[in-house]
């Protein structure tokens, strides 16, 4: 298993230690600088960076990627002729961790800005 170097010590790197640690596989203590993926999952990896960059956003932030268009993709890509139904719940699965991920994070900054704009509240008083 060799370096990424497309994931090594990037902004994907903590997300992908996020869905390695929330499935339960440890983290090498060589890993810890620099993100380690298997060919397998460097399909599956590359598969779901190209579909988010079509994800759209709303209101409430990121949107799901429409799953016609992840089969569509797999298809195209010849997903079909490896395993298409692990295909499509790997993808399924990082789409939900990248939308939770994402709803943190955006649920944090409305937090921040909320309790600022509280304080600069009672400041005027």
């Amino acid at each position: 298993m060799g370096t990424n170097p497309r994931v090594a010590n990037s902004k994907n790197a903590a997300f992908i230690r996020a869905i390695k640690a929330e499935r339960g596989k440890p983290i090498e203590e060589d890993e810890q600088d620099e993100l380690r993926l298997s060919l397998e999952e460097q399909l599956y990896w590359d598969a779901f960076n190209e579909l988010t960059t079509q994800r759209t956003e709303g209101e409430s932030g990121p949107q799901p990627l429409p799953v016609a268009d992840i089969v569509a993709y797999g298809y195209v890509k010849n997903f079909d002729a490896i395993d298409f139904d692990l295909y499509l719940d790997v993808l399924l699965s990082l789409d939900r961790e990248y939308l939770r991920l994402a709803h943190a994070k955006i649920l944090a900054a409305r937090q921040a800005a909320a309790r600022k704009a509280k304080r600069s509240n009672g400041r005027k008083t």
